[in-house]
Formats: structure tokens, sequence, C-alpha cells
């Protein structure tokens, strides 16, 4: 048992404690050693607390956001994101030390505060729309749109390109993060890591416009000019690297869209009429229709080479009329070409004129794979289908005073039974051929008829008669009229 004088002793401790702590529960004062993230506050009022406090975390404090994969980072104040210290709250916090609860055990807080000390999280607020309108800002620098896979041609080769994925600030997502503990990206993190979202690159469009270009330079592509002058044919056939440079490749909604690049293609086909020589060449339009079709998937026709005018310098003592029968046209043609000069007018030696070209007779579209050849100084006519002969038969050309004009021609017009009124004969299966004058017409035809009923020259085939029309028998005559339908090529030999 205590004694007296112990027991008075420690009433009067007991009563010294308990006023000492009255008094520190009654002061503005916080307790020793109490600390909010690291600044220490114990020891100074409420009030110097609060300014302090707000000090620290409210004006400019750095809050940068960072995205993490990059590592790049965009800085800015912690106020900018919405979040805030809300100081006296958190100096009440800190006050409170100590003095929450009941006596003995805020007794003992404010013991543990002064021999350890004790070390608080600020009150952070944190405003969601205000964080949001900054991160559009900053998803307007970070975003980056998807990039579909693409598709090129080189060499011949098609090949994928490779997209890239699209990437995009998931401004929810990065809200609800700091939400989560804003205390912690606030006072521990000291930054805000960014999530992204990413999308990866479609190649479904590039695949299917890779397999449509491999698909069109497949094909089996030749296409095939004729010579009329010549009679030969041509072909043209460009590699896979030609072609492939022609393709093109655009969108078209999510599909990407394989076209053909027409100003390429007419490059190709310049180049190739080109080659053909100065004098002949191939229609552009015509080369450029046909690959369509060939594209298309349907077969191509033909092509028909034409000729260009020729320069030519006499040699003195000519005439247009004599040039043009040398050159296979008659007057007339000559004379489109040379209006300047008289028909009849004899050339200086050196004179410049304009031939016409080779082709200039022939005034309908070109029937390939048939031909029909006469030769003058053997009196004979040749049928030819392809490379074939068909049929040879003797016949008679005109004679020296109404010669047959040598040439290129065709067969302009069918005529069953044609009337010549200027000698009154009637001229069965009768082609006609060309102009030996505007308005009259050389052709080939059977044995003519005089309106008395006499058939001329029956006995006289295969030797000069007629008076410019190429002559065959009767049944010669009826086939050929038959097989040569208009625009089948005649070409006219000395």
């Amino acid at each position: 048992m205590l004694g007296a004088g112990a027991a008075a002793s420690l009433i009067l401790l007991l009563l010294g404690g308990g006023l000492a702590y009255a008094l520190f529960h009654a002061s503005p004062t916080i307790a020793p050693g109490v600390r909010v993230a690291g600044l220490e506050v114990g020891g100074v009022s409420l009030e110097q607390a609060t300014v302090a406090l707000d000090e620290l975390w409210n004006h400019d404090r750095s809050l940068p956001l960072v995205d993490p994969p990059t590592g790049l980072a965009w800085d800015q104040s912690a106020a900018a994101l919405g979040l805030t210290v809300d100081a006296r709250r958190t100096a009440e916090n800190a006050h409170a030390v100590g003095r929450a609860g009941a006596v003995v055990e805020a007794a003992g807080q404010a013991i543990t505060s002064l021999q350890q000390g004790v070390d608080l999280d600020p009150v952070v607020r944190f405003d969601r729309s205000i964080a949001a309108a900054r991160l559009r800002q900053v998803a307007a620098l970070t975003d980056s749109p998807i990039a579909p896979a693409g598709v090129q041609v080189s060499g011949g080769v098609v090949s994928l390109l490779p997209g890239r994925e699209g990437r995009s600030l998931d401004i929810e997502a990065t809200l609800d993060l700091i939400a989560s503990d804003p205390v912690a990206m606030l006072v521990r993190y000291g930054f805000v890591p960014l999530i992204f979202s990413a999308s990866p690159a479609p190649e479904e469009a590039a695949r299917a416009a890779a397999a449509e270009a491999e698909r069109l330079l497949s094909l089996p592509l030749s296409l095939t000019a004729y010579d009329p002058v010549t009679d030969e044919s041509l072909h043209w056939s460009p590699d896979r690297t030609e072609r492939g440079a022609w393709l093109s490749f655009g969108p078209d909604g999510e599909r990407i869209q394989v076209g053909i690049d027409e100003s390429r293609l007419m490059e190709s086909a310049r180049a190739w009429s080109g080659s053909l020589g100065e004098e002949r060449q191939a229609e552009l339009s015509a080369i450029t229709r046909e690959v369509h079709a060939v594209l298309a998937g349907e077969a191509p026709d033909t092509l028909i080479l034409r000729y260009q005018p020729r320069s030519y310098v006499t040699t003195g003592g000519e005439t247009l009329a004599a040039i043009g029968y040398r050159h296979g046209f008659p007057t007339w043609k000559i004379e489109e070409y040379n209006p300047e000069i008289g028909l009849r007018a004899w050339l200086a030696p050196g004179t410049s004129i304009v031939l016409p070209p080779r082709d200039a007779m022939l005034l309908l579209p070109v029937v390939p794979g048939k031909r029909i050849v006469i030769s003058i100084s053997e009196q004979h006519l040749w049928a030819y289908e392809g490379a074939e002969l068909r049929s040879d038969h003797v016949i008679s050309t005109g004679i020296s005073r109404s010669p047959t004009l040598p040439g290129l021609f065709q067969v302009l017009s069918h005529i069953e039974n044609a009337y010549a009124s200027r000698w009154d004969l009637w001229m069965p299966h009768f082609l006609g051929i060309y102009d030996a004058l505007p308005g009259f017409t050389n052709g080939i035809h059977g044995l003519p008829l005089l309106s008395s009923g006499v058939r001329l020259w029956g006995n006289v085939l295969g030797r000069p008669a007629s008076f410019g029309c190429i002559i065959l028998d009767l049944q010669a005559a009826e086939d050929i009229y038959t097989w040569a339908e208009d625009g089948v090529v005649v070409e006219i030999r000395r």
C-alpha cells in the first residue's frame, strides 16, 4: 500500500499531467512530430499549417502525364488535372492527432507523435471534368490513326505493305485510374500514367487487292496488230513488270480499288507503237481499249496499223499523175495532198510533194485474214484466207490507154449486176475497189455482157482487155463476190 505521502504525490502528478493535456487539447497548435506527406506541421498553428499546405500543393504543383511505352511526358500542374489538396481539412486532420477519441487513446497518439512522429496523407480532391478536358487536349497530340495495310507492285511482284496499328488515349480508363487513388497519383507517384487502347491495322482489304492485282497480272495478254500494207501480223505481249506499272490502288470505302493508271498504260502503248517505225503506228486509244477488254475477260480484236504521209522529192520531168501511178494512187488522191500543184504541171527537179499514206485508199474497216492479190504482169488473181491460198484465177486487166492502177485497195461495194452506161454493158458480180476518177469506179467482175446479148472477152482472159477493171470468168467472179465481204484488202501489183 502507498503511504499517505506517496499517494499525495501521485495525485499531484496526475493532476499536473491532466492539466497539461487539457491545455494541449485546447491549444490551436498541432502536436509536435506531425507531418503531412513529409511536410513538418507539428508545433505550428492550424492556420499556419493550412497556409503552408496550400502553398505546397495548390500553387503550380507539377504532375506530369506520362506515356509509359514511349517515356514521353507532358508537364502541367496538378490543378490542370483537377487534383487539389483541401489544405484546411488536411490541417484539421493534422491538428486532430492526439486530440481525437477517448482521452487515454488521444493522449497516447500525442505521446507517439512526440516520440516517433506521425505522417499523414493530404486530403485530395479530384474534379473529373477538369481532368477530362485536359486529357482531350493531350489526346490530340498522342493519338495516331490506323494505317491499313497496302499493296505495291515492283518488278511484276505483288506484295503487301504492312500497316500501322491505331493508338488512342483511353480517356475514361485514365480518369478511372486517377479517381481510384488520387492521393497516390499526387503524393506517391508524382505523375499520372496514361492508358492507351490499340487497334490492329486491318489487312483484309489489302489481301483482297493483292489477289486482284495478281489475277490481272496473270491474265495472258497479247495483242495482235495487222499491217494491211505488208500483210504481216505483229504481236505485243507486255511482261509482268511493264503491266505491273499500270496498276493503281485507291480507297473505295473499306475496300482498296485496283485500277489501271491510264497515263502509264498510254505511255506503254506509245512506246510500242513508236517501235513499229516512223511511217506506221497503232492507234493508241485502240491499244488501251483492247488491253481493257483482255483485263475484263474478253477476247481482244485485232488492231489495224495505220500509215503516215511521206515526203517525196521529184527528179524532174514528173507530173502528179505519173507520181500517183508509180506509187499506187489515183491522181485525185495525190491532188488531195498537194492541192497547190496542178495535175498536169511538170514539176522541176527537187520539188517536194506529199505522198498519201500507203493505206490511204483503205476507206473501210479492214478485214484481217482475207486478201486478194492481183498481178498485172502475170494477169492472175490469188485469193488468200489466212496464210492459205484459197483459189487462183486467170484474169484480164486494163488496156494501156485505160490501165488498171497498181496499189493497195479494198472491196468497197457489192453490186450483183452493175451497168456501165459509157460502154452499154453489164458487169456481173461487181466488186468496187477504187475510184479511178471521182464517181468512176473500177472493180472486179465477171465477163461483161453487152445490151445486145454479146458476152465480151471470153476468149482473151490472160491478156489486158478491160477499161481498167479486173475481169474473171463467170464462175470465178461469183465465187469471189460471195467470199470477199466489204473491207477485204485488194493488193494490185504491177
